[in-house]
C-alpha cells in the first residue's frame, strides 16, 4: 500500500528476525514505514538510515530502533557492502512488552517522540545480542509449542543488552547532549565524594544504572579525559594536599583510595614526577 509516496507494509508476525547481506538487493524503494517496530543492527559496511527527514551514518556495530509508524529509509554507502540484522515486532506485542517491562521496554513507547534510537554495541556486546538474534531466528523457523513464548524472552533479553548500553534518541542531540553532560556533573560529584571507595566500572554501573562502557564514553565525550585518568588524577591531587600537610604516607594513601602502597608510590610518581617521600622532603624543605 502507498500513501503520499510512502509504502506501508503490514507485519505478518509479531516478531520476525533475519539477517541480510548484499544478496538481498539494493533497497530502492521510496521511504516505508510498518505497523510495528523494526531494529537493523549493521554487521558490516556503512548505511545511511534516513527517518522523517533526518539521516543518520550507521557503521559496523551500530544498531537503529525505529518507532512503529515511522517512515525511514535505509541505504548502503558503499553499493558492494550492506551486512544487517532486521528484527520486527508488531506494535501490539510491543504494547504487552511495555506493560509488563516498563523499564525494559522504555525505547519501544510511542509517547516519548522519538522516532529512532541510536546506539552502539562494541565486541562484547556484539557477540551476547548475536547470539540471541542466532537463536530467535532459528526459534522462529520452528512451529513447536511455545516458541511464541521463547521468541519474546529472547527478544527481551536483546532489551534489556541494548537499555544496559545506552540509547540516544536521534530526535532530541541537543538533550541528548545536556543529559550526557548533566551524567557526568553526577559522576564527578560521586568520585569527589568517594575518592577513598572502591571507585571501580562496577560500582559505577550499580550506582547508575548505565554499563560502564557508556558511562566511559560519555565521560571522555564530554570532559576529552577518561573517568579511570580522571580518577587518578584527582587521588594524586589530594594526595599532594595530604602530603604537603605532614600526613603520614600510609594514612595518605588509604584516604585516597589507592589501598596498595606499593600501587601508590609508583603511580604519585608517574603522574608528578617524583615518588611520595621525595615530594614530602620536598615540602619539608620549603616550609
Amino acid at each position: 500500500m502507498q500513501k503520499d509516496g510512502i509504502f506501508f507494509e503490514m507485519l505478518e508476525s509479531e516478531i520476525t528476525c533475519q539477517k541480510k547481506d548484499i544478496g538481498f538487493g539494493i533497497d530502492d524503494r521510496p521511504p516505508h514505514n510498518h505497523d510495528g517496530y523494526e531494529i537493523m543492527f549493521m554487521l558490516d559496511g556503512v548505511a545511511i538510515m534516513e527517518s522523517e527527514g533526518r539521516k543518520r551514518e550507521l557503521n559496523r556495530g551500530d544498531l537503529a530502533l525505529i518507532r512503529s509508524g515511522t517512515a525511514h529509509h535505509g541505504e548502503p554507502r558503499n553499493r558492494h557492502l550492506f551486512d544487517r540484522v532486521i528484527i520486527n515486532v508488531q506494535e501490539a506485542t510491543a504494547r504487552e512488552l511495555i506493560r509488563e517491562r516498563p523499564k525494559v521496554g522504555r525505547s519501544l513507547d510511542t509517547s516519548l517522540g522519538e522516532s529512532m534510537w541510536i546506539c552502539h554495541l562494541d565486541t562484547g556486546a556484539t557477540d551476547e545480542f548475536m547470539h540471541y538474534s542466532d537463536d530467535l531466528e532459528a526459534l522462529l523457523k520452528e512451529e513447536d509449542f511455545g516458541c511464541d513464548v521463547l521468541a519474546r524472552s529472547y527478544l527481551l533479553s536483546m532489551l534489556v543488552l541494548l537499555e544496559r548500553i545506552g540509547w540516544e534518541s536521534v530526535d532530541q542531540n541537543d538533550a541528548s547532549a545536556c543529559a550526557k553532560k548533566e551524567l557526568v556533573e553526577k559522576l564527578q560529584v560521586y568520585v569527589d565524594r568517594h575518592i577513598a571507595d572502591d571507585l571501580s566500572l562496577g560500582i559505577f554501573e550499580k550506582c547508575f544504572c548505565y554499563s560502564g562502557s557508556y558511562l566511559s564514553k560519555c565521560f571522555k565525550s564530554v570532559t576529552g579525559v577518561s573517568l579511570q585518568n580522571y580518577i587518578i588524577k584527582k587521588r594524586v591531587s589530594l594526595a599532594r594536599k595530604y602530603i604537603a600537610k605532614g600526613d603520614h604516607l600510609k594514612e595518605v594513601c588509604n584516604a585516597t583510595g589507592f589501598g596498595n602502597y606499593s600501587n601508590f608510590c609508583r603511580t604519585f610518581a608517574l603522574y608528578t614526577g617524583e615518588s611520595p617521600m621525595d615530594y614530602r622532603k620536598r615540602c619539608s624543605n620549603f616550609f
